[in-house]
């Protein structure tokens, strides 16, 4: 049963993950219009985000099963180079992934045998013509009750693969990033607070893009992953333009 806002005094002052766990209910009945995914802890190798709201802008086509290749790094690393009608040779995509040239090999079998790319002659790939990757904007939320610095630390290095990033915090404590507000403006990461049934946005995050496109995959990889164990709406179905309101 999801945890009502007015049944929290000020117990998030004291465990982070009461104020996570408010903040993902409340996140969650805030965007439910926007068709958003909301996931807890992911890994997207920059971290481990709090929060994550994915929110798909467009139409999508993937063969079944491909999310769950393209959660793990080393696939999109690969898919990162390739696209839909720009041949690449095997050399440069060796060279662009930094990949091995036996991991290379392996990896470009995977995705052939599941439909992902398509092989030409003078050994050259594209994605596969069928293939539309979804345009995906996430924004990541990093809980913290005092130490303002390690959450822009962290919330700076989830724009490895989101648009969006901010730090969450009990108003009481957020005084002392509010002090240091220039940093966040600098690179663009977003101030909430939180109290008993309040939640204010200090400074809205600056959209960025992501800092690494396999990063990017790889999330796009978990969340329709986390869509497909879930009764979540697909976005294919019900897409949306939409940014974040918070």
């Amino acid at each position: 049963m999801a945890m009502r806002i007015s049944d929290i005094t000020n117990t998030f002052d004291s465990k982070e993950s009461i104020l996570i766990d408010s903040f993902e209910s409340y996140l969650s009945q805030r965007s439910s219009k926007r068709y958003p995914v909301i996931i807890r802890e992911m890994d997207c190798w920059q971290g481990r985000a709090d929060v994550v709201a994915a929110y798909f802008n467009d139409g999508w086509t993937l063969p079944v099963g491909a999310e769950n290749i393209m959660s793990r790094l080393g696939p999109a690393q690969l898919l990162a180079v390739l696209y839909p009608k720009r041949k690449q040779k095997y050399p440069d995509i060796v060279s662009l992934s930094g990949l091995s040239e036996s991991t290379v090999r392996r990896v470009l079998k995977e995705l052939l045998e599941i439909g992902l790319i398509q092989k030409y002659e003078s050994e050259s790939y594209t994605l596969h013509p069928s293939v539309v990757l979804p345009n995906v904007t996430f924004h990541a939320y990093e809980g913290k009750l005092h130490n303002w610095k390690r959450a822009l630390y962290q919330a700076i290095n989830y724009l490895g693969f989101a648009q969006y990033s901010s730090i969450v915090m009990p108003e009481r404590y957020v005084k002392a990033a509010l002090d240091n507000i220039e940093h966040f403006k600098i690179n663009g990461i977003g101030i909430i607070s939180v109290t008993n049934q309040k939640y204010k946005v200090y400074l809205k995050p600056r959209k960025n893009r992501p800092r690494k496109r396999a990063f990017h995959l790889v999330g796009i990889g978990k969340t329709i992953a986390t869509m497909n164990q879930s009764d979540i709406c697909s976005p294919s179905e019900k897409t949306n333009s939409g940014e974040p309101s918070i």
